[in-house]
């Protein structure tokens, strides 16, 4: 909701929110302290006691769609009580010619200093291309860089917040110091925030929910948008039954596509889930994992870079990624097509890893030291780089065989509990793994998982 707000009569826009209020954010602490501290630093200006140089000129927020990057730069704008522009990449190209583009990027920021103080926040500002990477029509775009270049953290009273997807694709210049010299991400909500957002996104109705708790589990790896989706959803299912808004509801709309399975195909989801849980466990049993049938098994790192990672580390990841299709192959005795597919798939997340290591962290075998730039020549790339990922693949691929079949039962009870509960958290796997030990002593491991209906002949020793 925004507020109107004295403007400039120009074609540019200029709001005044007054909320989300960044209260209601649930999973951008980082933001959230940008946001808080920028809100001290304007409220010094204004009364005298700093000058704008003392104030940030601005900041990039990354991170995958839908995770609320425009909702926190507007909770910004509503917390500092200034004025709001919400523009993109899109919006200053409508025009037939690049004169146009930055006729309104000059526009944009005019009517922003006008309003200060004020913030610009630009949309989608990786769609910028980088300059000097041989992109068509490179003159142009690089005329529109250096046009929005001259702007960014040179304009009196307005703060520029920019979001995009990938970091790796912005121009260096527009994160130098005294521009984007922040770079913030805003995750995929962890376990601990899903609850807070639907919460939120349930508003009034949240009373009418008592298992929020549980039902969250079930979101993991979706967004805040994913989630008010669902929520929307859910309202639409209620209003089509005539019922107030419930639990049930809210937990059709989160399992509606996992719900049009067979047993047989939730059976595969199960196994395949179990094993990337399994195999993380056993790596780290004290990381924050959750796994669930309608999303994907979430670990989370703190080294979101890589730079401090070893080949070691780099492979046990890899090893993680890979330890679903092991699972299938393991306990169905076959695999499917669900580890790949799309660009964050595991097989696609698995080859960046072993190109990154490769091309860009001086981790060949082969005593290659060069470095390539994301967008630089990915043939070259994998063309130079390609076989020798493809070894790493293999070799963690054939680590994670091993460890599923070495763990076969665990990774069994977790995909036999997953089928039952639908998710499964933390306290849950240590429960598992303890209850395994104590069968164990008991049974043989063929007659456990012949017992969890996984039938195994291998004489692999159980741990």
């Amino acid at each position: 909701m925004s507020a109107p707000v004295d403007t400039v009569q120009l074609a540019v826009a200029v709001e005044k929110p007054t909320s989300p209020r960044l209260t209601d954010l649930f999973g951008m602490d980082a933001a959230r302290q940008f946001g808080e501290s920028l809100s001290l630093d304007l409220k010094d200006y204004k009364g005298g006691k700093i000058r704008w140089s003392d104030i940030d000129p601005g900041c990039l927020f990354y991170g995958p769609p839908g995770t609320g990057k425009t909702t926190v730069a507007r909770a910004i704008a509503a917390h500092c009580q200034v004025g709001f522009i919400a523009t993109s990449y899109a919006a200053w190209t409508k025009g037939e010619s690049s004169t146009d583009t930055i006729s309104q990027i000059k526009e944009t920021f005019e009517v922003a200093r006008k309003n200060a103080p004020c913030i610009v926040f630009i949309d989608e500002i990786d769609s910028f291309p980088r300059r000097g990477y041989g992109a068509h029509n490179a003159a142009v775009f690089t005329l529109l860089t250096n046009a929005l270049l001259t702007e960014v953290g040179s304009s009196r009273g307005v703060v520029v917040i920019a979001a995009c997807n990938d970091i790796s694709n912005l121009d260096p210049a527009l994160m130098r110091s005294g521009r984007l010299d922040q770079a913030i991400e805003v995750p995929l909500p962890s376990p601990n925030d899903l609850a807070g957002i639907v919460r939120y996104c349930l508003g009034a109705d949240a009373h009418r929910c008592s298992d929020i708790d549980r039902l969250a589990l079930l979101c993991v790896g979706k967004s805040g948008a994913d989630i008010a989706k669902m929520v929307r959803k859910a309202r639409r299912i209620a209003r089509a039954r005539k019922m107030p808004l419930s639990d049930e509801h809210l937990e059709l709309a989160i399992t509606e596509e996992l719900l049009k399975l067979s047993p047989a195909q939730r059976r595969v989801i199960a196994v395949h889930e179990a094993g990337h849980a399994a195999i993380a466990y056993r790596q780290k049993p004290d990381s924050e994992i959750v796994v669930s049938l309608a999303s994907a098994a979430a670990a989370r790192s703190i080294d979101h870079d890589g730079a401090l990672k070893s080949r070691e580390e780099i492979e046990a990841e890899m090893i993680v990624l890979l330890a679903g299709r092991a699972a299938e192959e393991v306990l169905l005795g076959q695999v499917t097509g669900g580890a790949g597919g799309t660009e964050n798939s595991d097989l696609a997340r698995a080859s960046r890893m072993a190109l990154e290591g490769i091309a860009r962290r001086g981790m060949s075998a082969q005593g290659h030291l060069f470095w390539y730039a994301p967008n630089g020549a990915p043939g070259l790339v994998e063309t130079t780089c390609g076989v020798e990922a493809d070894a790493w693949l293999g070799e963690a691929y054939q680590a994670a065989v091993a460890q599923v079949r070495h763990h076969a039962v665990f990774v069994a009870m977790i995909a036999y509990a997953l089928i039952e509960r639908g998710a499964l958290q933390g306290s849950e796997f240590a429960h598992i793994d303890r209850t395994m030990e104590k069968v164990a002593e008991t049974h043989s491991k063929a007659d456990m998982l012949a017992a969890l209906n996984f039938p195994h002949t291998e004489p692999v020793g159980i741990q």
